[in-house]
């Protein structure tokens, strides 16, 4: 349909003309455009920051393992407290403690302490509270740039922290526990990533007032693969005006804003 896809080319920031979006500027130029939506995952936060509207969003560390192909072993996905697998298209199985997060503390852990605290409250046992690295980088990251400047997103432009091998190892023991044939599992690669998270653990897929022509998709605090298609869907309507495949309202930006006071649910 003559879109054009540019893979390893940073979005800088927003330009707008008369309040609304006017275009995008890249690390390889200017992109004239009247929509743009922002589903920059663990970085919209700061992106949005950027246009002078706050999102409550902070991160999460989550790890992971995949082992070599395994015989005898469960077909189906589960998810427990102790672990969660699922079988891979090799034979092989993505295995993650179930239970167990890490939630690195950052300026904004501060600034969103009222927001996130019944989320806290809810899930303080499946959560590990850390000082590390991520302090001085988002500290650092936090000023604005200059849009024909070096952008933090080039800077870094894969967002790929060190797994918590302890609770992979805890994982696969528990497993074994239950599943004797993963006993004598072989893990080939371990990873972790920075999940998204909402005060409400619910996505924002939303237009946003202030600006106009700008649309929201982000937050979607682990959820993001299983209601992907849903999301683009919403997303797209909103971006083109189109009737709305889904009632956008409890997806809004404005709700954490507009005196809704948004609660995490038991089992989210």
């Amino acid at each position: 349909a003559g879109a054009a896809i540019l893979t390893d080319c940073a979005v800088r920031g927003v330009e707008r003309a008369g309040g609304r979006i006017s275009g995008v500027v890249t690390e390889r130029g200017r992109i004239a455009c009247d929509t743009v939506i922002v589903a920059g995952g663990a970085w919209s936060r700061r992106f949005l920051k950027d246009l002078g509207l706050t999102l409550p969003q902070l991160k999460v560390r989550a790890s992971v393992q995949r082992t070599a192909p395994l015989e005898g072993a469960p077909e189906t996905a589960m998810w427990s407290k102790a672990f969660a697998l699922r079988k891979r298209h090799d034979g092989g199985y993505t295995i993650a403690n179930g239970n167990s997060n890490i939630a690195p503390l950052v300026p904004d852990s501060f600034r969103f302490f009222g927001d996130f605290l019944p989320a806290l409250r809810m899930e303080w046992s499946a959560l590990k509270l850390r000082v590390d690295d991520r302090f001085l980088q988002e500290w650092r990251e936090a000023a604005p740039v200059p849009l024909d400047q070096v952008s933090p997103y080039e800077k870094a432009r894969v967002l790929d922290p060190a797994p918590d091998r302890a609770a992979n190892r805890q994982a696969m023991i528990d497993l074994a526990k239950q599943f004797p044939a993963f006993a004598g599992a072989r893990v080939v690669q371990e990873w972790a990533g920075l999940i998204d998270v909402t005060p409400d653990a619910v996505p924002v897929i939303s237009t946003v007032e202030q600006v106009p022509g700008l649309v929201v998709a982000t937050g979607f605090s682990g959820h993001g693969f299983g209601i992907g298609p849903g999301a683009g869907h919403l997303a797209a309507d909103l971006a083109t005006g189109a009737r709305p495949i889904v009632d956008p309202k409890d997806f809004r930006f404005s709700r954490f804003t507009d005196g809704s006071k948004p609660r995490p649910m038991a089992g989210v």
